[in-house]
């Protein structure tokens, strides 16, 4: 009910602040770091030692823009940093941030996906625009084409079996079974226009797919052939977002764009329609599902809505921005009461430890630089 904006450190460019890449330190939560894309903007980037109370704008030395859409920490040596960007492709820092290497991974300069491997020490993942997947081996000094056709939406390996991951793009779905060494198309699923996925937790070879016209689809074979989950959904709609409940994994939700919000409680073979009147839920960009009690959600597009009976009603919270654009939130894995989330236009991050009945800003960041995601290192 009540916000703080913390702006200390933070320098306006072209009188917009906004971030598009935001990475926290895995041996150091109070150790942040957030992009900006304004080419002519004095700073590359800005970082926080204190969880994000102050900020300091680095330029560093090397080959580095304020493009820099995707940063990550290496999860084996903490002095390794990752960056995905607009005009330079991918760098690397091996200092911690002093310096940056250009290494790009392929001819397109825009980066559209980049992972490390959970598991593989110097193993990373790459979209490389236009060109498909790239692996490095080295940390992102060298690299190889790995597979996958076209722009490369998303990278995920399967919480169950690391060695298995999939991406997809708008020309299909691909799969890997070697951690990321090699990709390979899976069928033929051009027509289904994937637009979300998501693997079930237990099950490396449940997958989901939301169609950007087609509504719901489901495998329980790696891929290989996918069914319609639509029962219950109307076809030739926009399954926007997909939430899958970690306590109970018979339970899913999804947003339909311009229908409503569905529940199905048999891992997506049946749907039920628990409401319509709530727009901002069913253009909804993300679905939060409390990991301890899977009728508590958060979800939304503008504003951010609450909903504690599995999405029959929902309540609005309050924007202290007043701009209503909230495009990105997460939710901690340790503590389903701590969410944070990102208002595109205040361009202000927020975090409640309450459940949402009260806000407080983390940060007001860079210009021209958007979030579209979160993520809550395990």
């Amino acid at each position: 009910t009540s916000w703080t904006e913390i702006n200390e450190g933070i320098s306006d460019c072209f009188g917009v602040d906004t971030v598009v890449g935001v990475a926290i330190d895995p041996n150091d939560a109070n150790h942040l770091i957030a992009g900006r894309i304004v080419s002519t903007c004095t700073d590359s980037y800005f970082e926080s030692t204190d969880g994000g109370e102050t900020w300091n704008g680095v330029r560093p030395d090397g080959a580095i823009a304020n493009d820099s859409w995707i940063f990550a920490f290496d999860p084996f040596v903490p002095a390794y940093r990752y960056i995905a960007t607009v005009y330079l492709g991918f760098l690397r820092s091996e200092d911690s941030n002093a310096t940056w290497i250009q290494s790009r991974a392929s001819s397109e300069t825009e980066g559209t996906a980049l992972i490390p491997h959970p598991s593989i020490a110097g193993r990373i993942l790459y979209g490389g625009g236009g060109e498909g997947i790239f692996i490095s081996g080295d940390s992102g000094q060298t690299w190889n084409f790995a597979g996958g056709v076209g722009r490369i939406r998303d990278i995920r390996f399967a919480p169950s079996n690391t060695d298995i991951g999939y991406a997809v793009s708008v020309e299909g779905l691909f799969k890997t079974s070697d951690a990321g060494e090699t990709w390979s198309e899976i069928g033929s699923h051009e027509d289904l226009s994937g637009w979300a996925l998501a693997i079930d937790p237990s099950d490396e070879d449940v997958l989901y797919l939301g169609s950007s016209s087609r509504g719901m689809f489901k495998s329980t074979n790696g891929g290989l052939s996918f069914s319609e989950i639509n029962t219950g959904i109307p076809l030739s709609i926009n399954a926007s977002a997909i939430g899958i409940s970690s306590s109970n994994p018979d339970v899913y939700y999804s947003s339909i764009s311009g229908v409503g919000f569905f529940r199905s409680t048999d891992r997506g073979y049946t749907w039920h329609q628990q409401s319509t009147s709530y727009t901002a839920v069913n253009e909804s960009q993300y679905i939060l599902v409390d990991p301890t009690n899977d009728d508590v959600l958060y979800a939304g597009f503008d504003e951010i809505y609450i909903s504690t009976d599995a999405g029959v009603t929902w309540a609005l919270s309050e924007d202290p921005s007043g701009t209503n654009y909230f495009q990105a939130a997460s939710i901690d894995p340790e503590n389903p009461l701590h969410v944070i989330a990102a208002d595109n236009n205040s361009l202000v991050t927020y975090q409640t430890f309450d459940g949402g009945d009260t806000w407080e800003t983390i940060a007001s960041l860079s210009p021209s630089s958007y979030i579209y995601g979160f993520v809550f290192d395990p």
